[in-house]
């Protein structure tokens, strides 16, 4: 409580401040100096890409390259709000057999609730609970191999760093392997759900440097990383096209469908390494754009090129950051006040990837899937009554 007094206190003293400040806000300068950058991994926060319905969290090469290097509670995961799945129910659970009567303002009302927690090990109860859940769409990862054609580890990566440009919405990572420098640029469109990603490197040009997208199956541990890439014989996945500009492909799992369709500003050759897997390399050329779309019925006819698409992510962002409220603490003598500012803004770019879709968002947004994945109505305050100011 005496941390929490000494926030409100500090707030207290530069809301006025700022308010009566008679400049205008420099909204490019607020927002960019908070831009998070590291030259390592943090096990517990990757940095996120998303558009509030869909979102792509990745590692220090900004794809989904290493995810063993971070915490167990923190996986690497592609989901969006419309992907739900549940397992068959040949028992035939219904909600209505779990209602029980609450009495609520002195009236019986029902309610499909438990009174201990002995009664959420009932077979019927726990199938009700774990469905629908939501599950991680896809992995898109790096596949590099030094000189001799051996799989690069993670250890055999130098000179990482990685900054978040929040002002634009792209997600900027480097590295050096096998002597070779590489960047990758990623970030996801704002009206559609495609993963817009960049590669450039003189290892694209021998095939040394290639893309994998790989597709799990869904785990019965579901939270937090439903992802279970152990039994590839429970989901499908059809090859709808291929040709040397991409690829459409059809996923099922138990009830569940939805399309992937990928697309290159390069021509590419495609292999199939694994079950589940596409490995997308593109020799002759050290730059490559690639658009990945995720959508919950048929996959669209075209994508957009690959600079209209990246143009549209800054005009998306920077329409965000320019009209909606900001606050500015420049020129505060308190010592707490640029790292309240701070927090504002990440939590203004946070807000925008995981609580502005169509959906009320559970507690972890579209970063993990405590809960199933599912909201929670008591919390929906917390997370949307600011929208409405």
């Amino acid at each position: 409580m005496h941390t929490l007094r000494s926030w409100i206190a500090a707030l207290a003293l530069i809301v006025p401040l700022c308010a009566n400040a008679a400049k205008p806000i420099d909204r490019h300068a607020l927002v960019t100096r908070h831009n998070p950058a590291i030259t390592a991994i943090d096990k517990s926060a990757p940095f996120m890409v998303g558009n509030g319905n869909f979102a792509f969290t990745a590692d220090i090469t900004g794809l989904q390259t290493f995810p063993e290097q971070y915490s167990s509670l923190v996986p690497l995961m592609t989901q969006a709000q419309w992907s739900w799945h549940s397992f068959p129910n040949p028992k035939g659970y219904k909600l209505e057999d779990a209602l029980k009567p609450i009495k609520v303002r002195k009236k019986n009302r029902e309610y499909a609730a438990l009174t201990n927690w002995e009664e959420a090990k009932a077979d019927n109860i726990q199938w009700l609970r774990e469905n629908p859940h939501r599950f991680s769409l896809g992995r898109l990862a790096l596949r590099l191999e030094n000189s001799q054609g051996k799989a690069a580890t993670f250890a055999d990566l130098s000179a990482t760093s990685q900054s978040l440009d929040m002002w634009s919405g792209r997600l900027s990572s480097a590295f050096t392997f096998d002597g070779v420098p590489t960047e990758v640029e990623t970030s996801v469109h704002p009206d559609r759900d495609i993963i817009i990603v960049r590669i450039r490197s003189q290892l694209l040009f021998d095939g040394r440097l290639g893309v994998d997208l790989k597709f799990p199956g869904v785990s019965h541990k579901l939270n937090p990383d439903p992802a279970d890439w152990e039994h590839p014989e429970a989901h499908s996945t059809q090859e709808v096209t291929r040709g040397p500009g991409g690829l459409t492909l059809t996923r099922t799992l138990d009830d569940t469908r939805y399309s992937v369709k990928l697309a290159s500003d390069r021509e590419l050759d495609i292999g199939t390494p694994a079950p589940h897997t596409f490995r997308l390399t593109a020799p002759g050329s050290t730059q490559i754009t690639l658009l990945v779309e995720f959508t919950d019925g048929p996959a669209a006819d075209t994508l957009p090129d690959a600079e209209t698409a990246r143009a549209s992510v800054a005009r998306w962002w920077l329409d965000y950051w320019m009209n909606g409220g900001v606050v500015d603490f420049t020129g505060s003598k308190h010592p707490k006040a640029n790292e309240l500012e701070r927090r504002i803004v990440l939590s203004q770019y946070l807000t925008a990837v995981n609580s502005a879709g169509r959906y009320p968002p559970q507690e972890e947004g579209l970063f993990s899937n405590s809960w199933n994945g599912k909201f929670h109505l008591e919390m929906h305050p917390w997370h949307s009554a600011h929208f409405a100011v």
